[in-house]
């Protein structure tokens, strides 16, 4: 029998992305600091209510490729930092025109074909 330290991180990560619902996947981050990361690193998608944590919470999921937020982005820093912390990101919900510049500027694979802006 494996002990679960014996497992790499690749392993692990394809056991976590098994588990799809919302709740279990935080019951599962809340088990060691290496299940915290892992979830973190398995996340793609995320939706943030409140922009302003937007700097703290972003860098623990560098593999998103969907983020939302209920909130308006408004400030062109906030969206490259969005782009430069996922490099992943394929698209966003709510745009400016200024906004897809910036993120086409940063990230060619920020919008993916066929969403509207």
């Amino acid at each position: 029998m494996v002990e679960i330290s014996e497992l790499n991180d690749d392993v692990l990560g394809h056991i976590l992305k098994r588990v799809s619902q919302p709740d279990d996947r935080k019951r599962v981050s809340e088990v060691c600091k290496l299940w915290f990361t892992l979830e973190g690193l398995t996340r793609r998608s995320l939706r943030l209510f409140k922009l302003s944590l937007l700097r703290q919470v972003l860098p623990r999921f560098p593999n998103l490729v969907t983020f939302r937020t209920s909130e308006s982005i408004s400030e062109e820093a906030d969206l490259e930092f969005i782009a430069q912390t996922c490099p992943k990101m394929e698209r966003r919900t709510v745009f400016t025109v200024c906004q897809v510049a910036a993120a086409f500027r940063n990230c060619p694979r920020f919008l993916s074909e066929g969403d509207g802006v």
